[in-house]
């Protein structure tokens, strides 16, 4: 009858109270105790059932020994009460992009949460692995991380970046608290959300990579109305341009680490250090461009895509290089050390040494992985500067074997003042008005300005090293390669080596080069079989020399700015100092009276050598 009127509270008292009458109805008790576990079940699936209604029925059905049953109902009704929400927020995500995955982590864990407080209270202590509650949490979060990705914005974007941290951020927040339940969630939304914020992540370097590209066309339409009647040279044109775009290079980098918050930064630190460096690499490549390619034959090769600024002097090349060493040690190691510094706000005590030292291991590798993409571009305005100073406009060599084969005069060694010869001289008075401007654009960065100038004598003696055509004469036995022109040769090896170290950017390279090319040469010279040994002095005298002749070559090259002031539109040396007086593409016409003329000049008090234009 309690049955019949759906008395389910009075049916199921008087069950569990008459013992005896079970015992001896089992078969008839049975079955209204399954009944009863229909009505039970029928009050709890009904979709508008009070809290308060289901917790009776769930309990009911406890005490009838449907605990398994009681979980399914229980979790059920959770279930749809967190689809509800869900199908009422949804269509609000788009009016939302930045912060949808926000409130959707709310909606998912708060219903988690609050499942989890009622299923202890109703069920007791149960082992969380051995429940369906962790079964049905992992499945809500499948569905969590599906709704995510459904309804990102277009990853490539600012707010899909956002949007995605926000939710990692959120998320592993909230699974931190659950773990107090005994739901350990944190690794599987990682699982789950990680390839979506990797790609989030990486799409959004992609679109920063295009901007990079585009940098030059967007400066084009810059409004530059603010100069008219102001009057700028190419130089500081050229700065202008050059500020301007590091700003702009900065701001893509800055809009991307914004969005990041400490956990994602714990997370994906790694990922995101690697995609800054290959960006800042890129970037670099794309300025390197700027600087126009020297070819051996003469010519020039410019960027084929139109630039907005161009880099054609010395002075405006060493402005581009102080713009990316800039970068390299300023904007970008505040800019990640701020995003590192940010994990501070995360609470890992078991954690915090081991994820320094890791930290700090990572910081190192990526400041060497931008130093070297940094150094990149030094190397080829190294590279091209030397190429201008060996070749002319008429792609001769400026330095070529022929200074040191079949040349006459006395013995070197015999003489009260050497020199070097006249290529190592013009390379020495343009050394000295690079270090004048070197000082000046790079003023206060001792590291760029010693990478810059050591890297010209690298450049030089690579070249030197390399070059097939000068070895093939010099190693030619049927050329006369008498005592004189090794002894010259060895001293110009010793005094670039010299003005290295007086200028106080020798390197270890630098030395290694110059002892491998004067072996290389000792043993063109032995190999016709003259006495090595007989033909040259101990080391300690050519470097002696080679600083004499620095000191002497001190008084005529002047160092005054104004002195050294250049053509702007050349900053090599003129095809003329090299070619006036009817001279071949070959130094050994006026190799005979290099010395001389040189010496007479600064006994007489001139200020200039005569082989020098006015503006060298």
């Amino acid at each position: 009858m309690l049955l019949a009127e759906r008395k389910t509270e009075e049916a199921l008292s008087m069950l569990l109270d008459s013992v005896e009458i079970i015992e001896s109805n089992s078969l008839e008790i049975s079955k209204r105790k399954d009944m009863l576990v229909g009505q039970l079940v029928a009050t709890s699936n009904q979709p508008c059932i009070k809290y308060s209604d289901l917790k009776k029925a769930l309990e009911g059905l406890i005490k009838l020994g449907r605990e398994a049953s009681a979980q399914e109902l229980f979790l059920k009704v959770f279930a749809s009460r967190l689809q509800r929400k869900i199908d009422s927020f949804l269509p609000s995500c788009m009016i939302f992009p930045n912060t949808y995955t926000a409130t959707l982590s709310k909606l998912f864990f708060s219903t988690i949460m609050e499942a989890a407080n009622e299923f202890d209270l109703l069920f007791g202590e149960i082992e969380p692995h051995a429940s369906l509650l962790v079964e049905w949490a992992e499945s809500e979060m499948e569905q969590f991380a599906h709704l995510v990705r459904e309804n990102a914005p277009s990853l490539e974007t600012t707010s899909a970046l956002c949007s995605a941290c926000i939710c990692i951020q959120a998320s592993l927040n909230y699974c931190i608290i659950l773990e107090s339940k005994g739901l350990k969630l944190s690794d599987l939304v990682l699982f789950l959300l990680s390839q979506h914020v990797e790609e989030v992540i990486d799409k959004n370097f992609r679109r920063a990579r295009k901007m990079v590209l585009d940098l030059s066309s967007q400066y084009e339409t810059l409004d530059q109305s603010w100069l008219v009647g102001l009057h700028f040279s190419a130089d500081a044109l050229t700065n202008i341009s050059l500020r301007n775009n590091v700003k702009k290079f900065m701001s893509l980098i800055k809009d991307i680490l914004d969005q990041l918050t400490p956990m994602v930064v714990l997370h994906f630190r790694p990922i995101i250090m690697r995609k800054t460096h290959q960006l800042f690499d890129k970037y670099v490549e794309i300025m390197a461009k700027e600087i126009p390619t020297f070819c051996e034959d003469g010519t020039f090769i410019y960027p084929k895509e139109q630039t907005y600024f161009k880099t054609e002097t010395e002075i405006q090349q060493l402005a581009l290089l102080n713009s990316i060493s800039a970068i390299t040690d300023e904007f970008l190691p505040v800019a990640i050390s701020k995003m590192l510094e940010s994990q501070g706000e995360l609470k890992e005590p078991d954690k915090g040494l081991e994820n320094l030292a890791s930290i700090s291991r990572e910081y190192k590798n990526w400041r060497r992985r931008i130093q070297h993409s940094s150094d990149k571009i030094i190397e080829h305005f190294c590279w091209q500067y030397v190429m201008r100073l060996i070749y002319t406009r008429k792609g001769k060599a400026r330095l070529d074997a022929h200074a040191y084969l079949e040349v006459e005069g006395d013995d070197l060694i015999g003489d009260l003042d050497p020199l070097p010869s006249l290529a190592f001289q013009a390379l020495f008075a343009r050394m000295q008005k690079l270090e004048s401007n070197v000082n000046e654009e790079l003023f206060g960065k001792e590291k760029v300005q010693k990478a810059v100038l050591s890297g010209i004598i690298e450049a030089m003696l690579t070249w030197l090293s390399n070059d097939q055509e000068f070895w093939r004469m010099m190693e030619d036995k049927s050329r006369q390669f008498d005592e004189l022109g090794l002894q010259q040769f060895v001293l110009d090896l010793h005094f670039i080596i010299e003005i290295a170290i007086s200028g106080g950017y020798s390197s270890r390279k630098i030395h290694q080069l110059g002892s491998a090319i004067i072996t290389r040469a000792i043993g063109a010279f032995a190999a016709r079989g003259a006495d090595v040994q007989s033909a040259l002095n101990e080391d300690e005298w050519f470097s002696h020399v080679a600083k004499a002749a620095i000191r002497r070559l001190m008084l005529v090259v002047p160092l005054s700015r104004d002195s050294l002031q250049s053509d702007d539109n050349n900053i090599f040396l003129h095809d003329k100092v090299l070619e006036s007086g009817d001279v071949s593409s070959s130094w050994s016409d006026f190799e005979s009276n290099s010395i001389d003329s040189f010496a007479s000049l600064n006994k007489a008090g001139v200020e200039t050598p005569g082989y020098f234009s006015s503006y060298e």
